[in-house]
C-alpha cells in the first residue's frame, strides 16, 4: 500500500516488540518456558525481519533506502529479570548488522538501543523501574527517563543524508545508562 500511495519506500523504522510482562513472561531464566522464549523472538525479532525483507527489493531497485531498527539496552548486556526479551533484542542488533552487510550499498541498516522511555503507552513506570533511571547515583548519567521526541530525533538523523556513511551500527540512546 505504501508503494502504491507514495511511489517509493525510502525509510522503514521498525519499532516492534513488547516489554516483558505485557506480551510475554519475564522472570528468572529457570522459570521461563520454551514458549516464552519463542514468543519473545516472534514479537521482537521475527516481526522486524518480516517488515525489513518486505521493503528491501523496492529500496534496492530505487538504489537507496534506510532501515532503522529499535532495540533496547537489554540487548546490549545481560538482564537477569528479562533474559528472553534481552536475547531477542540482542538478536535485533545482530540481525541489523547482517542486514547491513547483505543489503549495502543501496540500503543502509542501523539500530538504536534505547533506554527507559516515558511514553503514553507506558505512562506510569513502577517506582522501582523509574528509580533505576532517576534516583541519585543510579545507572543513568542524565538521571531521568528519555522522551519519545528525543528518540525520534535520533531516528530522523539516522534516516537523513547526514548519516549517509553509517550502516551496521548500534547507537545507544539511553541517557548514559550503564547496566
Amino acid at each position: 500500500r505504501t508503494l502504491s500511495a507514495f511511489g517509493t519506500v525510502d525509510i522503514l523504522v521498525n519499532v516492534v516488540g513488547g516489554s516483558w510482562g505485557e506480551t510475554f513472561k519475564a522472570g528468572p531464566l529457570m522459570e521461563l518456558t520454551e514458549n516464552d522464549l519463542i514468543e519473545a523472538y516472534r514479537v521482537n525479532l521475527v516481526t522486524m525481519f518480516q517488515c525489513s525483507v518486505a521493503v528491501v527489493p523496492v529500496m534496492k531497485k530505487q538504489g537507496k533506502g534506510s532501515i532503522i531498527n529499535i532495540a533496547s539496552i537489554a540487548g546490549r548486556a545481560p538482564s537477569p529479570d528479562s533474559p528472553a526479551y534481552g536475547a531477542a533484542k540482542a538478536g535485533v542488533i545482530n540481525m541489523t548488522q547482517s542486514m547491513a552487510a547483505s543489503w549495502g550499498p543501496e540500503v543502509r541498516v542501523n539500530v538504536i538501543a534505547v533506554g527507559g522511555i516515558e511514553t503514553p503507552h507506558r505512562p506510569r513506570w513502577s517506582e522501582s523501574s523509574a528509580a533505576m533511571y532517576t534516583a541519585p547515583g543510579t545507572s543513568s548519567a542524565l538521571g531521568r527517563l528519555g522522551t519519545p521526541e528525543e528518540h525520534a530525533g535520533t531516528v530522523v538523523w539516522l534516516a537523513s543524508d547526514y548519516a549517509g556513511y553509517i550502516t551496521g551500527e548500534c547507537i545507544d540512546a539511553n541517557g548514559g545508562t550503564r547496566r
